[in-house]
């Protein structure tokens, strides 16, 4: 069965003010700098916004140690409200996504390095709940199905990158009733699908080189 949501992971800012127990974070009305650590402790960057009331406020960018923009949020009462970007460091978007008080809830894209879709789905209330799509990076769908609430329902179907259909999967309650087989893939069809599925669940971990999931972020050019 294929990954089907997105790894939820992200570096936002709110979660790093959360962390620290700098004295600048605590001032009323004031900017606000925050710095950036991997899971090592180690600082790659540093958060730049403001706070009105105690609460963050407006845009709020996290920049990386060489001076690149790498994600950008917006604030609205001390929650993240509105489109929320996040980038590779070539400059290229990652991921767009949609934000309403604090909870992912609407368009979510997430984008491969060279900027061709890599899937998109929609959130209600921080749940998959609609159409989800996988792509490859010509532009052909991988995978498509439907979520309730983030538990699969209906059919999944999985396409070559020609688009020709390989199978399709019945859930109900998030579990297989059935599977059709309408196509056997061949080994190198096969390994081009795995890369799909992997890329999903990579994280801001991983683009920004804070992790060893260097394959799964830079697929191969015979995914074209």
């Amino acid at each position: 069965m294929h990954r089907i949501i997105f790894n939820l992971f992200a570096f936002s800012f709110l979660h790093c003010v959360a962390l620290t127990a700098q004295d600048d974070v605590k001032n009323v009305n004031a900017a606000v700098s925050v710095p950036a650590k991997d899971q090592s402790g180690r600082e790659f960057g540093t958060w730049v916004g403001k706070k009105i009331n105690e609460k963050l406020e407006g845009e709020c960018k996290l920049i990386s140690n060489e001076g690149r923009v790498l994600a950008v949020e917006k604030y609205v009462d001390g929650k993240m409200h509105g489109t929320r970007l996040s980038y590779y460091r070539n400059g290229n978007i990652f991921e767009e996504a949609s934000y309403v008080k604090g909870q992912r809830h609407g368009l979510v894209k997430r984008y491969y390095p060279n900027g061709s879709v890599a899937k998109q789905v929609i959130f209600v209330r921080d749940k998959v709940h609609g159409e989800v799509r996988k792509f490859y990076q010509n532009g052909k769908v991988c995978v498509e199905g439907m979520l309730e609430m983030g538990i699969p329902v209906g059919n999944f179907a999985t396409y070559l990158d020609t688009g020709e259909l390989v199978q399709v999967e019945d859930h109900k309650d998030g579990k297989i009733l059935d599977k059709k087989v309408h196509a056997e893939p061949t080994p190198e069809q096969r390994e081009k699908i795995r890369k799909v599925d992997e890329f999903s669940i990579v994280n801001e971990n991983d683009i920004w080189g804070l992790s060893s999931k260097v394959e799964s972020v830079e697929p191969s050019a015979h995914q074209e």
